[in-house]
């Protein structure tokens, strides 16, 4: 008996030695160097969009994560009037006990601010007054005891958040917070929202993060993934001060971010750095060049310094879609192969996931091999955010695919003319979902006036603008600062939620859907989009080749 417990023993601590959690403990500092009296900690897989649930809620600023294994990882840390961030993390076995302390910078307000948006919890979006002392105010009605709300566009990056005036706060589940004030049901309750009463750090304030010896290097990560978001907020204040500024000339707008990708560029080349640091940096310098910039030689040198298995990729898998289209262009056999490789080997499932939404884009018009992507999807990857488009894209009994009529339409042309699809029969057309806010839409803009000033007219050819745009003077400012796009157009307005839409089956855009002149559809999508667009139109309407 006495060997048999010996042997017991032996084999728990066994377990206990190769199985143990890893612990990752720490402190959080808010921005103003005080401890925050409420914060929140979480742990994703590194290819997360948001902090998830359930989320570690600190005690006096000291917070304490485990997980199971070794990987890639990010950690969330959130807390009222401050910014949120995320931590890309790579754990090994090495060390089973791990230390990281952070300081939190402020929510960076946009300044001079000149408004304000309220969301009172349960109601819908509303815009506050402006007061003459620089405050803004909103009278609401209490419903209960108490009354929860948080602000919108009052910071650089685009965050909602807290208020001013709270008696306490809660967190939304997802790295922001309601402002709570308690209330009579019925009362009428004026919200003031001060922005000299929160906390500002100074402008070009960077969160610390500081690692144990150990880790030490992700500091660095964590400082790039920083300027990054940054960048991104920094691009999209540009945007809005050019639309105010001359909202007609905004095709022509552009935010030179060079010196960023230049400095990734050096990072990634520098043999000095660790290699995770530089495949980090290689990553994050492919997905901040501008779409038309990440060209098939960038593809290339990217998948040499980073291989399909590493979960690296996590980090941003949405360049797998981008890199597979690259490839697929003029060498579909190797972005299939290249794909292939990704969802097979990587260990990610955002990964894998993007690799299989790219083989059923070019799956298109092979309906069992459609069938097989779409099973794949439904049954091992439902609980993904991309799974929804692609159970919609990839459906093999869908409406949009080739071979079956286009749905019946009638819209009315911004010129006040209406065309339908019986109107357009005897013609071949092109159906173009898009909008100007639509980077990928703007990028396929030079095709399509090529493809139209050389088959304008061929067997009818026409193209049909369908836009999402807030408003028809959108289409009109972009059309007269620099792509005239002299064909037709139609505004859609509430764009994915129109019925029209959902008759068209728009997840995302651009959409093309090219028809024939008996009301069939003939080709959708990449086969539309870029070089090839004028490869299909030729197929189909190259008088010389029929």
């Amino acid at each position: 008996m006495k060997t048999i417990v010996l042997l017991w023993l032996a084999l728990l601590f066994l377990r206990n030695t190769l199985f143990a959690q890893i612990t990752i403990s720490g402190t959080i500092t808010a921005p103003d160097g005080s401890t925050p009296t409420l914060a929140h900690v979480s742990i994703t897989p590194m290819s997360a969009f948001s902090m998830g649930k359930p989320s570690v809620e600190t005690t006096n600023g000291k917070f304490r994560l485990t997980v199971e294994k070794a990987g890639y990882y990010k950690i969330w840390i959130s807390a009222p009037n401050a910014k949120s961030i995320s931590i890309p993390t790579i754990l090994t076995e090495k060390k089973k006990s791990i230390t990281l302390d952070v300081a939190l910078t402020s929510i960076r307000l946009i300044s001079p601010l000149t408004a304000a948006i309220i969301g009172v919890k349960g109601s819908n979006l509303q815009p506050m007054t402006p007061e003459p002392d620089g405050t803004f105010s909103f009278v609401a009605t209490a419903s209960a005891d108490t009354l929860a709300y948080r602000l919108y566009e009052v910071d650089m990056d685009a965050h909602s958040h807290n208020g001013t005036q709270s008696d306490y706060f809660v967190y939304d589940g997802g790295g922001d917070y309601y402002s709570v004030l308690r209330t009579k049901s019925g009362e009428q309750v004026k919200i003031i929202f001060d922005p000299k009463k929160m906390f500002q750090s100074p402008e070009q304030a960077m969160p610390k993060v500081k690692w144990d010896k150990a880790y030490a290097y992700l500091s660095k990560l964590f400082e790039l993934e920083e300027r990054f978001d940054r960048e991104l907020a920094n691009a999209r204040l540009a945007y809005q001060k050019a639309k105010a500024a001359n909202p007609a000339d905004l095709a022509n707008f552009t935010y030179d971010n060079s010196a960023f990708t230049k400095e990734l560029e050096t990072i990634q080349n520098n043999p000095s750095e660790r290699l995770e640091v530089r495949q980090f940096a290689a990553l994050m310098r492919f997905s901040a060049l501008p779409y038309e910039k990440q060209t098939k030689a960038e593809a290339q040198s990217l998948l040499s310094f980073i291989p399909v298995s590493s979960p690296m990729w996590g980090w941003n898998s949405s360049v797998i879609g981008t890199i597979g289209d690259r490839f697929s262009e003029n060498q579909p056999d190797t972005a299939i192969q290249l794909l292939t490789e990704f969802k097979e080997k990587n260990p990610d499932r955002s990964v894998q996931c993007e690799a299989l939404f790219g083989l059923g884009r070019l799956a298109r018009g092979n309906k069992e091999k459609l069938r097989s992507i779409y099973n794949e999807f439904k049954t091992n990857y439902a609980d993904l955010p991309m799974a929804k488009l692609a159970l919609m894209e990839f459906n093999p009994d869908k409406a949009i695919q080739v071979g079956n009529p286009v749905p019946d339409f009638e819209i009315k042309l911004l010129t006040g003319e209406t065309v339908s699809r019986t109107s357009m029969l005897g013609k071949y057309y092109l159906i173009d979902f898009w909008a100007v806010w639509c980077g990928p839409c703007v990028g396929e803009m030079p095709k399509l006036h090529e493809a139209y000033e050389k088959y304008k007219g061929k067997k009818g050819f026409e193209i049909l603008s369908l836009s999402f745009d807030s408003s028809p003077d959108d289409i009109a400012k972009f059309r007269a600062a620099k792509f005239n796009m002299p064909w037709l157009h139609a505004f859609i307005e509430n764009g994915f939620n129109n019925d029209l839409s959902k008759r068209f089956e728009v997840a995302g855009i651009p959409k093309p859907i090219l028809v024939d002149d008996k009301g069939t559809i003939i080709a959708t999508d990449m086969d539309l989009r870029g070089k090839n667009l004028d490869k299909t139109l030729a197929k189909h309407l190259d008088m010389s080749r029929n």
